[in-house]
């Protein structure tokens, strides 16, 4: 069970914050991205249990992060869906009334390069949940 409450974790950082409760459809696409991206559950307990810890993150945990945003349409071609990605976060209820908010820490975070398309989206991901956080 825990397998799938790290996904939460995860997806905290991808800006899903909404699905912590995870469907069926959630837990396909969980495997999908953890088969594709090599990641290990073990890594990715290791790295929540951190206290997800930007120089912890392993290449796989950034693959897998890259994955999740691809898979959910928020990532494409290195580049932040911001329509896709605000869609998302606006529907979370704690953020629902905060579209002012979550614009400006879209537009603090869009623009971030990492050294590919993995760490990008992971650097990205990272910042969001940072400042969404502190709302």
């Amino acid at each position: 069970m825990f397998r799938y409450l790290a996904v939460c974790g995860v997806l905290l950082l991808v800006t899903q914050l909404s699905l912590c409760h995870p469907t069926e459809e959630m837990k396909k696409l969980f495997d999908t991205c953890q088969a594709e991206s090599n990641v290990k559950i073990d890594t990715l307990k290791a790295f929540l249990k951190g206290g997800m810890k930007t120089e912890e993150a392993t290449s796989e945990i950034k693959c897998f992060t890259k994955c999740l945003m691809e898979k959910q349409g928020q990532f494409k071609n290195g580049v932040l869906n911001e329509e896709a990605t605000r869609k998302a976060l606006l529907e979370h209820p704690e953020l629902k009334n905060k579209e002012a908010e979550v614009n400006k820490f879209m537009s603090e975070c869009k623009g971030l390069k990492g050294s590919n398309e993995c760490d990008t989206a992971f650097q990205i991901g990272q910042c969001m949940f940072k400042k969404g956080m502190d709302l």
